[in-house]
């Protein structure tokens, strides 16, 4: 998260290391994996493409190393671990900055290398911290996740014993491809969609299948775990363009209903924003009114233009089965 000017009263290194929980959430392990991956979404947040190069040492001593210069001042996530480690060494190209527990030691000229303009060496103070080990596959997977949300990204993710390279040129729609045990077998009709509007930038790969049920979505990188109004927005563009669809090429006498699209669909949306708003502090619902008409009207012209070229998703929808086994039911009665 990108602070300004006036943000910057409020994180006081005595405040912080005061009351660590309300900046991480917690003081055990999991407030350290936040420690960790808040600066990450920082530099994530701010560049078009990045290869992010963690190293995981001994004694949980972390190096991050970034392939593009940052802002360092402005960091939620900097500032936050500055004040929450015991010791915290940034480089920025040739001036090397130390901190402990919070306060600047010493600057001094150091050496960055030309690859890796941004170097950062730190330790979670354990006085504050209680944890024994952070462990390897624990960072993989967030790491994976962000790869997958970000496909503009590249994390060479290394400890004493493994090295991995994670990167996906499929975004997001590998996520859809992860959470549906035989995808490969009934991928027809999966549509994936990146675009920028008004300001939001907008990813979502939706696909009909009945045998499963993935619904997820993301916010900013982080997980909306009960939705909220860009699934609304979504969904309510994937039903406008059926209607549309549908009275151009079928039947004006066929009424669906929302119900019919939201059966079957499996979908993962992600979206990035400048001042989410969300219902209770944990985020798990995404409350911003306006971001439900955006991603409506968006979402429709988009499916629609898909639709023009292959209309595998409308076909494997079966929302006209759907309309047509619910009035011979009603017949029936």
């Amino acid at each position: 998260m990108k602070l300004n000017e006036e943000d910057l009263k409020y994180f006081i290194t005595e405040k912080i290391r005061l009351r660590p929980g309300m900046y991480v959430g917690s003081t055990s392990s999991y407030g350290v994996l936040n420690l960790i991956f808040y600066m990450i979404e920082d530099f994530i947040e701010e560049q078009s493409s990045l290869i992010l190069k963690f190293q995981i040492h001994e004694n949980n001593i972390f190096e991050i190393s970034s392939s593009r210069p940052f802002e360092i001042k402005f960091s939620y996530g900097i500032l936050i671990a500055q004040a929450l480690s015991s010791f915290f060494e940034v480089t920025l190209y040739n001036n090397t900055l130390r901190y402990e527990k919070g306060i600047l030691i010493s600057e001094k000229e150091g050496s960055s290398d030309s690859e890796y303009p941004l170097h950062i060496l730190f330790e979670p103070d354990k006085s504050i911290f209680n944890y024994k080990l952070i462990e390897y596959h624990q960072i993989y997977h967030r790491c994976k996740e962000l790869a997958q949300l970000n496909n503009n990204v590249t994390f060479i993710l290394n400890d004493k014993e493994n090295k991995n390279t994670i990167h996906y040129d499929n975004g997001i729609l590998e996520i859809l491809k992860e959470n549906i045990y035989d995808f490969y077998l009934n991928w027809r009709g999966t549509v994936s969609m990146n675009f920028d509007i008004s300001g939001i930038q907008i990813s979502a790969a939706i696909f009909y299948y009945f045998e499963s049920d993935c619904a997820l979505s993301f916010v900013n990188n982080h997980r909306t775990f009960e939705g909220g109004t860009h699934v609304q927005g979504s969904i309510d563009g994937i039903f406008d363009a059926f209607k549309i669809y549908i009275r151009k090429h079928n039947d004006n006498l066929v009424k669906i209903e929302r119900r019919d699209v939201v059966e079957g669909l499996n979908y993962v949306i992600s979206i990035k924003i400048r001042n989410p708003s969300f219902a209770g502090a944990t985020k798990r619902q995404l409350t911003n009114v306006e971001i439900k008409s955006i991603l409506k009207k968006a979402v429709s012209e988009k499916l629609l233009e898909i639709l023009e070229k292959d209309t595998s998703f409308f076909e494997e929808s079966r929302v006209l089965e759907k309309v047509r086994f619910r009035e011979t039911m009603k017949r029936l009665k």
